[in-house]
């Protein structure tokens, strides 16, 4: 009842979508979310949250679609562009996830978490003369996930040594 589509405007649809996850009514909720983005055409929070509660109802696919459009239409927003990246992940499009990442970290090369996220996403890909130099920049740089970080480090150079390479120095 707290997320009925045919009341309120999108602010209250909005509210009344959020409130209806909070209270685990994931179908009264995703129509609340599309009755806010109908009274409000691309309005990034609605989108955002039908996005979230696409991937929570396997709707992967959908979810990732719905961010790549959402995106087209705002190439110059970063927050859009990583919550894509990150919807290509929750779907298993690890490759496309890394290329999205590799596109942010070109536009800015000293940011730590996307450092990171294209090291992870190759090490994922077994792209490993990728991942080790990315994830030890990350390092460098102060990534709040050292301990993970030193940790596929240790297994990338397991994996080198293991395959007849190696380890990087």
């Amino acid at each position: 009842r707290l997320a009925e589509p045919q009341r309120g405007g999108a602010g209250a649809q909005f509210a009344g979508a959020r409130a209806g996850v909070a209270a685990g009514g994931g179908a009264g909720a995703l129509a609340a979310s599309d009755t806010a983005r109908d009274r409000r055409p691309g309005w990034e929070p609605a989108i955002r949250l039908k996005a979230q509660l696409l991937a929570q109802s396997d709707s992967t696919d959908e979810a990732v679609r719905l961010r790549k459009s959402y995106g087209d239409r705002h190439p110059d927003d970063h927050n859009t562009r990583v919550a894509y990246a990150r919807a290509l992940v929750g779907a298993g499009r690890f490759a496309d996830a890394r290329e999205e990442f590799r596109s942010l970290l070109a536009d800015a090369p000293d940011n730590r978490d996307l450092i990171y996220a294209v090291g992870l996403l190759s090490a994922q890909l077994d792209d490993f003369d990728t991942a080790a130099p990315l994830l030890e920049r990350a390092l460098n740089a102060g990534h709040p996930e050292g301990d993970g970080i030193r940790l596929n480090l240790g297994q990338i150079a397991e994996k080198l040594v293991g395959g007849g390479r190696p380890a990087a120095e």
